[in-house]
């Protein structure tokens, strides 16, 4: 008899169950094993653009399309879905008072009154978050953004046990740059060391402008060490800039123009 219509050699319903689930332990395993390899800071950023389920249903019922500034920020993603949330129940209790003064008992007419509603309200005050928190001459972040932003920042790197390390640089000489080149000319030294300091940043790490030559910069997952390195990248850059830029006949021997600054770990 062969081997598959003898009965005493079938697998017993426990050996069944114990098959079955092997797959899927081993799935389990191996999502544990790359957890584990994943540091904190990691792991935080699997969340940062995860809104809450309650206003992810909205988000996604409504068909919100998030500002792209919103998908590239964690801290404009928060306020911005916060805000719609907020803006979401407070208006749909208003249309649904009026609706019913009005002998109106139409949910699914509240629902989509509602939704655009909370969408443009949103839209509207989102905008003006931006710009507040935006520098005028560079378009980069400004110090509003820059007093909002570390502290979202610092709470998130004290919950989640990854390090945040902030540094500040400023422009050496630049009283010097105003002189040689006029102040439009240092202006523009300013919103080119503004690109030079973005340029070797990464995926969520920020400069902006703090006030005049001064800049910001706001490093999540990075340690001190890293954050030396990449400081040095920028002031070699930036060097090298203002070398070819402010022509090297009018400076005197002694005349220093560099970028340099602090850092420090928040974290």
């Amino acid at each position: 008899m062969p081997d598959f219509l003898d009965a005493r050699k079938l697998p017993s319903d426990l050996e069944l169950r114990a098959s079955a689930q092997q797959p899927q332990q081993r799935r389990v395993t191996d999502s544990l094993k790359v957890t584990e390899r994943l540091n904190p800071f990691e792991l935080e950023k699997r969340k940062l653009f995860v809104p809450p389920p309650e206003t992810g249903a909205i988000i996604e019922r409504h068909r919100v399309e998030i500002p792209q500034i919103a998908q590239q920020d964690p801290y404009f993603f928060d306020f911005f879905t916060k805000e719609l949330a907020r803006n979401f129940h407070t208006l749909k209790a208003q249309i649904q008072h009026e609706h019913r003064q009005g002998n109106v008992y139409d949910d699914g007419l509240t629902e989509r009154i509602t939704g655009i509603a909370a969408v443009q309200t949103t839209n509207a005050v989102f905008a003006k978050e931006v710009e507040l928190m935006t520098d005028e001459l560079t378009g980069m972040p400004n110090r509003v953004y820059q007093e909002r932003v570390l502290e979202f920042w610092l709470q998130k790197a004290m919950e989640g046990g990854f390090p945040l390390t902030y540094m500040e640089a400023d422009m050496d000489g630049f009283k010097l740059v105003n002189t040689l080149v006029g102040h439009a000319g240092g202006d523009e030294l300013i919103k080119a060391s503004t690109k030079i300091g973005k340029s070797p940043l990464r995926e969520l790490e920020v400069v902006g402008r703090k006030q005049g030559d001064e800049l910001f910069f706001i490093l999540p997952g990075v340690g001190l060490t890293q954050a030396a390195a990449t400081g040095q990248v920028i002031a070699d850059r930036s060097k090298a800039y203002l070398i070819n830029e402010v022509p090297g006949e009018k400076l005197a021997p002694d005349d220093q123009i560099s970028l340099s600054g602090d850092r420090k770990s928040v974290v």
